[in-house]
C-alpha cells in the first residue's frame, strides 16, 4: 500500500477548487463548472501509488468574513474533520486571471484565522488558470507584479505554490509536482497533520446546540400559531372567500427578488441577474388564485436609507399603488446564503419606514436560495445568524418562508407559500395595506416639478453648448478620478471599447490606450479613495496626483466618476473636495462629471436625477460647468454614449482654448504633505482638547460631590431630615395641625432632597460620558463614543446608542473648534514640525504652550 495523503482544498467561490480536486485524482469525481459546492464533499483515489483523500470545501465570497453566515463559517471549520485523523496538506486555490489586491489578502487571512494561527504550516498555495498566463510571463515575474498582497500570504505559508492548468492538463507532471511538494511538507513537519482545535470544536457544538433548542422552540411556536390562523382561515373562507392576492416584494440587491417572482408565478417573468431598475407589476396564478406581484428596485445591502438615492426611495413608495387598493402581503426576502448582522438590519428597517408602522403586519420574511441550507433547517439558520435575524423575524410576527429559486419545478413550496399568504389575509380579516392616496399623489407633483426644472436647466446648458465651436482632436489624454467601487474601470473600458484595464481594486495607477472613433484615446485610471476620513493615507493620495504624470504633457479633461445609484452624502462631498484640492483650483475648468450604472436609472433622465438630489450634487455639477454625462457600463451596445462623450470633452478643450492641464507637479505634492501634516496637528489637538475636558468634567464632578455634601452636613446636624418621633406631641385639640418648626423643617428637607436629587443625576450624567471619553484605560463602544470638542459650549449629552446607520459617519467637530484647526493649518511649522501658541494670560487666564503637548504625542501621532 503506498503512502497515504489527506487534502483539504480552500479558497473563494469560482476559483477552481473542485477542477483542481479533478485533476488531483485524475478523474471528474467532483462535481464542478456551473454548479456551486454547497457542503465539504470528500472523495477519495490512487494516484501514483499514493492514496489520496480529499476534501473540496465551500469557497467564500468576494468579502469580508462579516458577510459569511454563521452556518458557512462553522461548516468551514469543520471541513477538517472530514479526514480524520486530520490532513496532512491545505491546498489554498488563487485564480491567476484576476487581481489580488489587498482586499482578497485580507479576506483570506480572515478566513484561514477560524482554523488557527498553525494552519499555515500546512498550507500550499495552489494557483489555477495557468492558460490565462502562459506565454504572457512565468509564475515569478506575476507574484512580483501583483504586489505586497498576495507576497504576504506567500511568505506565511514559507512561500509553497504549485500552479495548475486544469483545464488542458498538458502538463502531465504538474499533479506529481504538487504530491510531491505535499510529501516534502509533511517531512518538515514531521509527520505531524493539522487536527482541528479541540476548543473550537466544542463551541461550535454548544452553539449548534443552542440554535437547536431555539429553533426547536421556534418551530412550535410557528406551528402553534399557524394552526390558529388556518382556523380562522377556514372560517373567513366560509363567508368570504379570498379571491386574489396582491404581493409586494422588498428586499435589498442581489438577495434574489427577481428569481422569487419568477418561482411564485411559475415562469420566467423577469431575468434572473438583472436589476430591477423600476417598479415594475406582474399577473398570473398561484394554482388556482389570480395573484398580482409587484417587483422593486433594491437598496445597497448594508447600506442605510440615508445612502439611498431620491428615486429610488420613491419607487419603493410608489410600489403599493401599483397593486390598488393596496397589497395584501409584503415578501421580505432575504439571502441565506450571506450573513446577516446589525448593518443589514438597519438597511431594512429603514428603508421599510418608508411605507410606515403598519406595513409590519402584513409582512412575512422571504428566504431566498433555500438550497444553500444544506441539511440545516430554516429555524436553525434563524437562530444561528443571531439577535439581528431573529429580532426582525419577530417583528414580522414570526412568519417565514424558505424558498429554492433553482427548483421552480417544486410546485409544493408554492403550494405552501401561498397557504401562509392566505393564513396571513385571514388573521388580518381581509384587511390590506391602505394607500395613502395623498402620498402617490405629492410623489407625482415633485416628479412634475423636477422633469420641469430639469428640462429648463437641459435647455439653458444645451444653448450654452450651442456657443461654443467644437474641433475634433485626433488625441485626447483623460485622467479618471473618483471613489472606491463607483466604477471608474469600467468607465475607461467602455471608453477604450476594449476590456484593458483590470476592473478590481487598484492600489496603482493604470494606463491603457485604444483607437476610437477615430480618435487616440489615452486612459489613467487612478486608485479610488475612500469616503472614510480615517482610511486616507499619504501612500495612496501620493499615487493619485501621480496620474498627472503619465499622459505628457498633461490631460485635456479629468472625468469625475459618480454613482447615479446612491446618494451623494456630505460624506462623499467632503472626501471628494478633499481630493480635489490636491489638484489645485483650475482642476475644476478641466472636469467632467461621468455618471455610472445609467442602467438604474430606469425612465428617469440623468438631468432629472441631478435635480431631484441634494444641492450639493447640483452644485458640484455646476462648479464643474455644467459638464457631465451618463454611462451605461453593462450595455457595450450603445454605440452613441462614447462618441456623445468624446463630443462634450472637445467641447471643454476649446473653451480652455487646446490647453492640456500641467500644473507644477512639486506644488501637488506639497499639498499633499500639507494635508496630512494638518491631520496630524488635528489629531493631536483633538486628543488634548478632549482630556483638557475630561478634566474640566472631573471637577465639576468633585465640585458637586462637595456640594452635595455640604447639603447633606454632618449627621445630626439641622439639614437632615427630623425624626419625627422626637418631636413634643401636639395636644388633643391641635393635633390636625404640624408645629410651625416641624413644617419649616420638612419644607426645607424636601427642597435639599430636590436639589440633591439633580446634583445625583448630573453626576451620574459625567460619569457617563467619562467613561465614553477617548482616554488610555476608557473602554470604546464604536468611534462615536469620543467626546468632541465645543467651545462654543455644545456637548453631546445624549446617553442613548446612536444608531448603527450613524457608525460609519466621523461626526464634525462643533463650534469653534474647526475655526481653530483652519487657523492652525496656515501656520508656518518649525522645529520639527512642533507650533508653539502663547496664550497671554491677561486675555485667557491661563497660559498654553502646546509645544509641550505635541512633543508628548509626537510619537502617539506618529504610529
Amino acid at each position: 500500500m503506498g503512502t497515504e495523503l489527506r487534502i483539504v482544498i480552500f479558497g473563494t467561490r469560482w476559483s477552481g477548487k473542485s477542477s483542481s480536486g479533478n485533476t488531483i485524482l485524475g478523474a471528474p469525481k467532483f462535481e464542478c463548472g456551473r454548479v456551486r459546492t454547497l457542503q465539504c464533499e470528500v472523495r477519495c483515489g490512487t494516484v501514483s501509488e499514493r492514496c489520496l483523500t480529499i476534501v473540496d470545501v465551500p469557497g467564500w465570497s468576494h468579502f469580508p468574513i462579516t458577510e459569511t453566515s454563521e452556518a458557512s463559517k462553522q461548516q468551514f471549520k469543520l471541513s477538517l474533520t472530514k479526514c480524520l485523523p486530520g490532513p496532512h496538506a491545505c491546498l489554498l486555490v488563487i485564480p491567476l486571471d484576476m487581481a489580488f489586491t489587498k482586499k482578497q489578502g485580507q479576506y483570506v487571512q480572515e478566513h484561514l484565522s477560524l482554523l488557527g494561527d498553525r494552519v499555515w504550516k500546512h498550507v500550499v498555495v495552489l494557483f489555477t488558470c495557468w492558460d490565462y498566463l502562459e506565454n504572457k510571463t512565468t509564475i515569478d515575474d506575476h507574484i512580483k507584479s501583483e504586489g505586497e498582497a498576495l507576497q504576504k500570504v506567500l511568505e506565511k505559508c514559507n512561500y509553497r505554490f504549485q500552479v495548475f492548468d486544469n483545464k488542458r492538463n498538458t502538463n502531465p507532471g504538474q499533479v506529481d509536482e504538487l504530491l510531491t511538494k505535499i510529501e516534502e511538507l509533511v517531512k518538515m513537519n514531521a509527520g505531524e497533520i493539522y487536527k482541528a482545535d479541540e476548543k473550537i470544536l466544542q463551541s461550535i457544538a454548544e452553539k449548534r446546540k443552542l440554535a437547536a433548542e431555539r429553533a426547536s422552540l421556534r418551530k412550535i411556536e410557528n406551528d402553534k400559531q399557524r394552526e390558529r390562523q388556518r382556523q380562522l382561515l377556514r372560517e373567513l373562507e366560509q363567508d368570504q372567500p379570498i379571491a386574489d392576492l396582491r404581493v409586494v416584494l422588498l428586499g435589498s440587491r442581489h438577495v434574489g427578488k427577481s428569481s422569487t417572482l419568477n418561482t411564485i408565478l411559475g415562469e420566467k417573468v423577469h431575468e434572473s441577474g438583472k436589476r430591477t431598475a423600476s417598479t415594475v407589476m406582474h399577473e398570473g396564478h398561484m394554482g388556482q388564485t389570480p395573484v398580482k406581484v409587484v417587483d422593486t428596485p433594491g437598496w445597497w445591502r448594508s447600506f442605510n436609507v440615508k445612502n439611498t438615492t431620491e428615486r429610488m426611495k420613491q419607487e419603493i413608495m410608489r410600489s403599493v399603488f401599483f397593486c390598488r387598493p393596496g397589497p395584501h402581503v409584503f415578501l421580505l426576502v432575504i439571502d441565506t446564503e450571506a450573513s446577516f448582522t446589525e448593518l443589514q438590519r438597519d438597511a431594512v428597517e429603514s428603508h421599510l419606514r418608508l411605507l410606515g408602522e403598519d406595513l409590519w403586519r402584513h409582512v412575512i420574511v422571504m428566504f431566498a436560495r433555500g438550497d444553500w441550507l444544506r441539511e440545516e433547517t430554516i429555524e436553525e439558520h434563524i437562530e444561528a445568524e443571531g439577535a439581528a435575524l431573529t429580532d426582525l423575524v419577530n417583528k414580522c410576527g414570526n412568519r417565514y418562508h424558505v424558498l429554492d429559486n433553482r427548483s421552480m419545478g417544486d410546485g409544493t413550496q408554492v403550494t405552501e407559500l401561498l397557504q401562509k399568504m392566505k393564513e396571513l389575509v385571514a388573521v388580518n380579516r381581509q384587511d390590506f395595506f391602505r394607500c395613502d392616496e395623498k402620498v402617490f399623489q405629492a410623489i407625482e407633483e415633485k416628479r412634475s416639478l423636477m422633469r420641469q426644472r430639469s428640462r429648463a436647466k437641459t435647455g439653458e446648458i444645451m444653448t450654452q453648448r450651442q456657443k461654443i465651436t467644437r474641433r475634433p482632436l485626433s488625441d485626447i489624454h483623460l485622467v479618471l478620478l473618483g471613489q472606491k467601487t463607483v466604477g471608474k474601470s469600467a468607465s475607461g473600458n467602455t471608453i477604450l471599447c476594449q476590456g484593458l484595464l483590470p476592473t478590481c481594486f487598484n492600489t496603482k495607477c493604470q494606463y491603457a490606450t485604444a483607437d476610437v472613433v477615430g480618435r487616440k484615446i489615452v486612459v489613467v485610471d487612478t486608485p479610488g479613495w475612500s469616503k472614510y476620513y480615517k482610511d486616507f493615507t499619504l501612500e495612496q493620495d501620493k499615487e493619485i496626483v501621480r496620474g498627472l504624470t503619465l499622459c505628457p504633457p498633461g490631460p485635456n479633461a479629468f472625468l469625475l466618476v459618480l454613482p447615479s445609484d446612491m446618494a451623494f452624502t456630505t460624506q462623499q462631498q467632503r472626501a471628494l473636495e478633499e481630493h480635489m484640492a490636491l489638484f489645485g483650483e483650475d482642476i475644476w475648468k478641466f472636469t467632467l462629471v461621468v455618471f455610472t450604472y445609467g442602467d438604474q436609472l430606469g425612465d428617469q433622465t440623468i438631468d432629472e436625477h441631478i435635480m431631484m438630489e441634494s444641492p450639493a450634487l447640483q452644485r458640484l455639477v455646476e462648479r464643474c460647468g455644467n459638464r457631465y454625462h451618463v454611462l451605461n457600463n453593462k450595455s457595450k451596445s450603445e454605440s452613441s454614449q462614447v462618441p456623445a462623450l468624446l463630443e462634450k470633452i472637445e467641447e471643454m478643450v476649446a473653451l480652455n482654448e487646446g490647453q492640456h492641464y500641467s500644473p507644477n507637479m512639486m506644488e501637488i505634492n506639497q499639498r499633499v504633505e500639507e494635508k496630512f501634516t494638518k491631520r496630524e496637528i488635528s489629531v493631536c489637538l483633538e486628543r488634548k482638547w478632549r482630556e483638557r475636558e475630561v478634566e474640566m468634567r472631573k471637577e465639576f464632578r468633585d465640585y458637586l460631590s462637595d456640594l452635595q455634601a455640604d447639603l447633606r452636613g454632618p449627621k445630626g446636624s439641622g439639614l437632615h431630615t427630623p425624626d419625627m418621633t422626637l418631636q413634643p406631641k401636639p395636644a388633643k385639640q391641635d393635633r390636625w395641625r404640624k408645629p410651625r418648626s416641624v413644617l419649616t423643617l420638612v419644607k426645607q428637607s424636601k427642597r435639599t432632597e430636590k436639589v440633591e436629587r439633580k446634583i445625583i443625576q448630573k453626576i451620574h450624567s459625567i460619569e457617563t460620558e467619562l467613561q465614553k471619553s477617548d482616554l488610555p484605560g476608557s473602554k470604546l463602544n464604536h468611534s462615536l463614543d469620543f467626546l468632541w470638542p465645543s467651545m462654543s459650549g455644545s456637548i453631546r449629552t445624549s446617553s442613548s446608542e446612536p444608531r448603527i446607520s450613524e457608525l460609519s459617519q466621523r461626526p464634525e467637530p462643533k463650534g469653534k473648534f474647526r475655526e481653530v484647526l483652519s487657523w492652525l493649518s496656515t501656520m508656518k511649522i518649525q522645529n520639527e514640525d512642533l507650533p508653539t501658541l502663547n496664550y497671554s494670560q491677561a486675555t485667557s487666564g491661563y497660559q498654553s504652550n502646546l509645544s509641550d503637548v505635541f512633543s508628548e504625542e509626537n510619537s502617539h501621532c506618529k504610529n
